[in-house]
């Protein structure tokens, strides 16, 4: 295959491409990395999983599909249908790897794959033509129709039925198991490549930054600590939303997968996936978190050690604080955190161009513990993203520090550093 040229990203092990192909062709992956369970017998959670794309232009030139983590104690029970949103009806597996748990392999389903899945040994990671098996001899016939809301079939075996349509709206996978007893679940949710015949729209890209620490303290509190409190701003001066997803099947998991939301110049938006987490705090303000979006850091000028790091390691951030924009927010509070709602299974946070999140000094957690620390002069410094789990448009200005001298129970600022 011929290319004019590729850009790809790797954050946090997360790949993102777009890959200009010969001809004014793209490819575009777009991924929803939340889980599928599949039970003993029946549909599998959610049913259907989705994908919303929008904003391409051009006609679908060629779509491939990868299930993540797949396993099952005997797969010859699973099928597998993804539907597009012009109707498009395309079986990706069904009655097929015998009783041999595949223990958690990616599978690609493309038309341009070698061979099909084989019908009754185990399942190896690899790319495979759509295939519908023969069913073994202890499950019944693959059903003519997966139950609804999947579409009655026939089912076509090829994904060239995307061929040619819309690429935008959105794509349903149903999961279905047609007997009992063995389960299975598909760990790391779906994604699509679809390629296109137009250039793609530009992204729209966030740019987190962080405003000046202000409201610098001392606390002595109660108990015979001594915390060094102050103000922390999280911004956004980039050229589109910040905005994450979190999202669970179920209560028994405490933790939810975060997707990132992209949105483009043409109006529309893809998802990426990530690696960071959300998670329900009753810290006195019950609501859920995205787990260490900033990080704090005090340092010694001295010789440059580290002697103290941030107690605050959850965020719920929305536009609370203006930064330039001429817009009224957008994220707004509660609905931004799910405010009170332990049992939610999806969570919106976000923030603006040019809306910033403010955290007060005096809230939980919104300190570096110094007890015990000498008279001195330090740095301190907050990030965001330290991770990089977020795309952005740079990466490389997400800090600000000040000087500070720390005098028994005062602190005074010696210099600023750079911020937004």
């Amino acid at each position: 295959m011929k290319t004019r040229g590729m850009m790809l990203a790797t954050f946090a092990g997360v790949v993102v491409a777009m890959l200009a192909l010969a001809g004014a062709a793209w490819a575009v992956v777009i991924s929803n990395s939340s889980p599928i369970s599949i039970p003993g017998l029946g549909k599998a959670t959610p049913y259907p999983a989705t994908i919303n794309v929008s904003g391409l232009s051009g006609t679908t030139t060629d779509v491939n599909v990868v299930l993540r983590g797949v396993r099952h104690t005997w797969p010859d029970d699973a099928s597998a249908l993804l539907v597009g949103p012009g109707g498009q009806k395309v079986m990706l597996m069904s009655d097929v790897g015998g009783g041999a748990d595949p223990n958690g392999v990616n599978l690609t389903f493309d038309d341009e794959a070698a061979g099909e899945l084989p019908d009754g040994a185990q399942i190896t990671a690899g790319a495979y033509k759509p295939t519908q098996g023969t069913a073994d001899c202890c499950s019944d016939p693959r059903p003519v129709n997966l139950p609804s809301p999947a579409p009655a079939g026939p089912y076509a075996t090829s994904l060239s039925a995307f061929d040619g349509a819309n690429p935008n709206g959105t794509y349903s996978l149903y999961v279905f198991d047609d007997t009992v007893n063995d389960s299975g679940q598909i760990g790391g949710g779906f994604s699509l490549d679809i390629k296109t015949t137009a250039n793609p729209p530009n992204d729209l890209r966030p740019d987190l930054r962080m405003a000046r620490l202000g409201n610098l303290q001392i606390q002595n509190t109660a108990d015979g600590h001594k915390l060094l409190r102050f103000d922390s701003i999280i911004v956004n001066v980039g050229a589109g939303n910040f905005e994450a997803r979190g999202s669970r099947l179920n209560t028994n998991t405490a933790e939810m997968t975060v997707n990132q939301r992209i949105y483009n110049d043409a109006g529309g938006y893809r998802t990426r996936a990530t690696t960071a987490k959300m998670y329900f705090a009753g810290d006195g303000h019950t609501h859920w978190h995205l787990r260490n979006l900033q990080s704090y850091k005090l340092i010694r000028l001295d010789n440059g050690s580290k002697v103290g790091t941030g107690a605050k390691h959850g965020f719920c951030f929305f536009d609370n604080y203006l930064h330039g924009s001429s817009n009224p927010a957008y994220y707004t509070s509660p609905q931004a955190c799910a405010y009170d709602q332990p049992s939610a299974l999806q969570v919106t946070m976000g923030l603006s161009r040019g809306w910033g999140d403010l955290y007060n000094w005096n809230l939980p957690d919104q300190y570096i513990d110094v007890t015990g620390l000498t008279s001195g002069r330090y740095k301190l410094q907050a990030t965001a993203d330290v991770p990089n789990w977020f795309l952005e448009g740079s990466e490389t200005n997400n800090f600000t520090w000040v000087d500070i001298k720390i005098s028994g129970s005062s602190v005074s600022v010696i210099t600023y550093g750079p911020s937004a």
